[in-house]
């Protein structure tokens, strides 16, 4: 099992596309719990965390959770 916290914009097509990379059926890993709120520190941003079980070694939603920061779309705060 690993556990992901990130932030994101809290606008709605932002947040959309980000989920659904996310949440999308994946053979390689498993949603066991999602958790989403506002952020305390800024009304603008959601705070997300995932328990997610991994079905193989190679850890596809580290790389996945990679590319949305690369791009700016997410902010990694733990996992």
């Amino acid at each position: 099992m690993s556990y992901f916290v990130f932030r994101v914009k809290n606008e709605m097509e932002l947040k959309s596309r980000v989920l659904d990379t996310i949440l999308k059926e994946n053979p390689t890993y498993s949603v066991k719990e999602y958790k989403e709120e506002a952020d305390p520190s800024d009304k603008k941003y959601q705070i997300i965390s995932l328990t997610i079980y991994e079905k193989g070694p190679y850890s596809y939603i580290k790389k996945i959770l990679r590319e949305l920061k690369a791009y700016n779309e997410i902010e990694c705060l733990d996992g």
